[in-house]
């Protein structure tokens, strides 16, 4: 089959997936509220100059410290350019325009993962690019990755999800920057060796300092993860394009200047490396620039998360206070006069509302490696568990070193020892001369290219360097599972076949015959038929899920009953679907109010929407009993602030501007719910409560309709009397 109709075979398998009417039209779910409905820079409500200046929520000036630093212009200009489009053509926001662009956009990264697989893959390994059995393999492999690339459940969160568009987007910007320096730098490497010339050629100056960085920009744009595309640049370039290994660095060393180069190579290998170092210094200069620049947008702010969206990373607080009170008592004991500085992070005993549950030390590390095991997992599984959101204890903290103990570490010690593995292939691997060790070569350079593009697009958000505010967001994974793919194309391509005659050369005394070879060919396809048909029947699942509030909600809490924003969510959207939801919904949220406070700190919502459904359940008393306790932790929670305490229940909780908002906003809620529960037995009072909400809360949609509600039924009731 040519190019061509791989790319259309691709594109098919692409839109398919997402093009169904229930799909298209899809309701806007999840995040979308914060990103569309309710931006403000999306619906044009402030002037089109703000897109630059505010975050992808559109709520807070990026520089502010109320800003979740999620700068993502690009993005946020196509959505923009979406909403005035149904604007303009239908008077209100319709979800059918946004949805379109997600699936041309995932339609056109999954056709662009050919020629990037081809160019990732064919690079830099000399001979083998004049290999005719070579060549079928990369064309295979580029087809078979492309083609689970654009059905793979994962993927339905980035493109169903409209809020999920930052990533699609920033994947095709990420995927054409390396296509451009994989094109170039392949022919230019070429020319280079046939010239013997050390320096960049113009064309590669040129790609070097403006279009990867350009893209890079690009990518920044879209989403953040566009940082690692000159790292992942530099990686290739060195193992697949230089053909080093890291003990090639002696050849820096000026007494190493006569080593013997023993390597069959054309070109010796401190050449190649100062070839590599030069390029690798250009794509640093850019990327320094513009991690400086973006930066100094947060106007010297880091985001703040609330503990619950993602313990694995966030630490409540460090235990300096203990080891700092060991050394005081030590230096009492010893009558030392030596006065020692409290930690910068220090928080006293007294100030700390229940015990310290979080992680810290190893702990934190094998917490942060099962959520790492977690996303690989996603990736490599054709029939992954999906959720919309993995918050709170959805998934355990690590408690112990011991795999017996708690399985889930045999799974993370799988991962670091294939890391391992892969890692030692770009050290060792280059070393060997011999003539049959050619083959091994080439396979190993494509082994280590799938690694580099499932970890480097995943770097920044593994929590190691910052602390993103998700514990699992499948859309994360959109462009890391492009590597996964990859490493399924090489497997099912061919190219381990001629692998296992390299590290079993017996094999070679009973070769294949034709019919046999061409048998094990039908059977490669009809093995990765069968995968890609089980992918794209899970995604289709994802798909309609996505498509519908409750319908996601019920999928998430089937598999973390116990996570209480699940809960909460499900109830509330239960709550809105007639009687038989209404039951339902007290069912989850009477469950939900059983769980302990510190995995429910954040679900402000449970109380009032129970309450509401036990109001309407004809339970008026059920319903003011769950009020009273609602009050009661409101109440709590006031009393730690004004006693100053900095620890509740591993959320950080100060007297500022944020709290006072949050508290207000919760009381009002509690108020109208109140209102309208007691307009069956004191008219006063329920008057007298709505008013009150309405003063705490004169803008929350909740108070208005409830308000307006009690309204309707007073002036009924007086219309009946009358």
């Amino acid at each position: 089959m040519g190019p061509i109709l791989h790319c259309v075979i691709v594109a098919l398998a692409a839109s398919i997936m997402y093009f169904h009417p229930t799909c298209l039209n899809g309701d806007f779910v999840y995040d979308d509220r914060g990103t569309i409905t309710s931006n403000p820079v999306v619906l044009g409500q402030v002037p089109f100059e703000e897109i630059w200046r505010r975050d992808y929520w559109g709520q807070n000036d990026i520089r502010s410290a109320e800003s979740h630093k999620s700068f993502r212009p690009l993005t946020s200009l196509t959505l923009y350019i979406n909403a005035q489009q149904s604007l303009a053509e239908w008077g209100e926001l319709k979800p059918f325009g946004f949805h379109l662009t997600n699936v041309i956009l995932h339609v056109a990264v999954s056709v662009l993962t050919i020629p990037v697989t081809l160019h990732a893959f064919r690079s830099g390994l000399g001979s083998s690019l004049e290999n005719d059995d070579q060549m079928q393999f990369d064309k295979r492999a580029s087809l078979i990755t492309a083609l689970l690339f654009a059905v793979h459940p994962v993927h339905s969160e980035a493109v169903q999800n409209l809020t999920g568009r930052a990533d699609v987007l920033m994947a095709l910007m990420y995927l054409v920057g390396f296509w451009v320096y994989a094109a170039v730098l392949s022919r230019e490497e070429r020319i280079s060796r046939q010239s013997g010339c050390l320096w960049p050629r113009k064309l590669l100056w040129i790609t070097l300092i403006l279009w990867v960085p350009l893209f890079s920009l690009f990518s920044v744009l879209s989403k953040e993860t566009g940082f690692t595309l000159p790292m992942l640049c530099s990686f290739w370039d060195f193992f697949c394009i230089s053909q080093l290994s890291l003990l090639d660095f002696r050849y820096i060393i000026p007494w190493t200047e006569k080593l013997a180069d023993k390597s069959s190579h054309t070109i010796p290998p401190k050449v190649r490396l100062r070839r590599w170092i030069i390029r690798t210094f250009l794509l640093a200069v850019g990327v320094v620039c513009l991690i400086s620049w973006r930066n100094s947008l947060n106007g010297g702010h880091e985001p703040s998360f609330r503990y619950n969206s993602n313990r694995q990373a966030i630490e409540p607080f460090k235990p300096a206070w203990a080891e700092w009170r060991k050394a005081s008592k030590f230096a009492e004991i010893n009558h030392s006069n030596v006065v020692l500085p409290r930690p910068h992070n220090y928080v006293a005993p007294e100030e700390i509302v229940g015990s310290d549950h979080g992680v810290h030390g190893l702990f934190r590390w094998l917490s942060m490696a099962v959520v790492w095991a977690h996303y690989l997992g996603s990736c490599l599984s054709p029939r992954p568990v999906l959720s919309c959101d993995w918050s709170g204890p959805s998934i355990p903290l690590m408690r112990t070193c011991n795999p017996f103990q708690d399985p889930r570490l045999f799974g993370v010690i799988a991962m670091l020892a294939a890391c391992l593995f892969i890692l030692r292939l770009g050290f060792l691997s280059r070393l060997g001369t011999h003539a049959r060790l050619d083959h091994k070569t080439a396979v190993e350079a494509r082994v280590l290219t799938c690694f580099a593009f499932y970890a480097f697009p995943f770097l920044l958000s593994s929590n190691l360097f910052v602390v993103t505010g998700t514990t699992v967001a499948e859309r994360v994974a959109y462009l890391p599972s492009l590597g996964v793919c990859m490493g399924y194309g090489l497997i099912f391509s061919g190219w381990c076949d001629g692998l296992l005659s390299i590290y079993l050369p017996f094999r070679a005394l009973f070769p294949l015959s034709g019919l046999q070879r061409r048998q094990r060919i039908e059977g490669r396809w009809i093995l990765v038929s069968v995968i890609a048909a089980v992918m794209a029947h899970k995604c289709a699942e994802r798909s309609f899920a996505w498509s519908n509030q409750v319908d996601l909600w019920a999928a998430a809490y089937e598999i973390a009953p116990h996570n209480a924003h699940t809960s909460q969510n499900y109830g509330v959207n239960l709550s809105l679907q007639g009687p038989e939801g209404v039951a339902k919904a007290i069912e989850v949220l009477g469950s939900t109010i059983k769980l302990p406070l510190m995995d429910r700190c954040d679900a402000d919502e449970i109380f009032p929407t129970l309450a509401m459904c036990l109001n309407a359940a004809g339970r008026s008393e059920d319903a003011l009993r769950v009020l009273a306790q609602g009050w009661a932790e409101v109440g709590d929670l006031a009393d730690a602030v004004r006693r100053g305490v900095k620890i509740w229940h591993m959320h950080e909780v100060k007297a500022d501007e944020g709290w006072t908002q949050r508290d207000a906003l919760n009381r009002a809620r509690l108020l109208a719910v109140q209102g309208r529960v007691l307009s069956r037995l004191d008219a006063t009072a329920a008057a007298q409560a709505m008013v009150l909400a309405a003063k705490f809360g004169p803008g929350d949609p909740l108070v208005r309709r409830l308000a307006t509600d009690l309204e309707r039924d007073f002036r009924i009731a007086i219309e009946q009397q009358q």
